[in-house]
């Protein structure tokens, strides 16, 4: 096996290279990487601490929310289903009544004020 010069220069060369490479450039950005899946671990496990708070929140928010309608349910006023639809439809109807008058109202000034100014343009 003949093995000359230049092919031991050109494995030395490339060891040289592998090194200069690995230790000048692989080391740190393996570091770089490896530090930003650690930040991003942290804040995942941060994400996930404020969502179980905020599971534990609404929870406890509907646990006050259901003892608030027992107690209303308790001491409220026996007003019967019927007498309070009654009601809200009285108060819709008279709304509607209002809006129908106010809806008249701005047709008429509208109309007289169209009638003046086409009877200044004459």
């Amino acid at each position: 096996m003949n093995i000359n010069a230049t092919l031991l220069i050109q494995a030395f060369n490339f060891f040289i290279a592998y090194w200069l490479l690995r230790s000048l450039l692989f080391k740190p950005t393996i570091r770089v990487i490896d530090n930003e899946l650690a930040n991003k671990a942290s804040f995942i496990g941060l994400i996930n601490q404020q969502k179980q708070h905020i599971a534990l929140q609404k929870e406890e928010h509907e646990r006050i929310w259901q003892i608030c309608r027992q107690y209303c349910r308790a001491h409220g006023p026996d007003v019967e289903y019927q007498q309070v639809r009654a009601l809200a439809s009285q108060l819709e109807l008279s709304t509607a009544v209002i809006a129908s008058q106010e809806a008249q109202e701005l047709v008429r000034t509208v109309s007289e004020n169209l009638e003046e100014r086409i009877k200044n343009v004459r």
